[in-house]
């Protein structure tokens, strides 16, 4: 997570420096950056979850200096960051997968921690294509769903 020198935090899935966020299936993770600079987010060694912005691989999240940015997944709680009031970032997991990572109130990059690196644009099919047909949706499902 880089903020563009605003508290030089780094997304990354190297195990690396200080506060570490694991999401290695245990319930209470808290990451809190309390201001310090050079927090790393990591997915306890596995190169799995990945946050692209960019459209290339690599997990990459950049504020530009923005506060107010959420990554939220929506069901349990189970893990949480806090800048401490520092530019407002919170990371809220409740039990769905593909949570939505919002810059600005626009829907942007998904995090998916179901073990697979998904783009948006990937998840947003997947959820389309899995998802129950909605009221008034002219689709037909494959006879071996129905």
């Amino acid at each position: 997570m880089d903020h563009s020198g605003k508290d030089g935090a780094t997304l990354d899935h190297t195990g690396k420096d200080e506060a570490t966020l694991d999401h290695s299936g245990k319930d209470g993770a808290t990451l809190d950056h309390s201001g310090k600079d050079g927090a790393t987010l990591d997915h306890s060694g596995k190169d799995e979850a990945t946050l692209d912005h960019t459209g290339k691989d690599g997990a990459t999240l950049d504020h530009s200096g923005k506060d107010g940015a959420t990554l939220d997944h929506t069901g349990k709680d189970e893990a949480t960051l806090d800048h401490s009031g520092k530019d407002g970032a919170t990371l809220d997991h409740s039990g769905k997968d593909g949570a939505t990572l919002d810059h600005s109130g626009k829907d942007g990059a998904t995090l998916d921690h179901s073990g697979k690196a998904e783009p948006p644009w990937t998840t947003l099919g997947r959820q389309s294509h899995l998802g129950p047909l909605r009221e008034g949706d002219t689709r037909t499902r494959p006879k071996s769903e129905e």
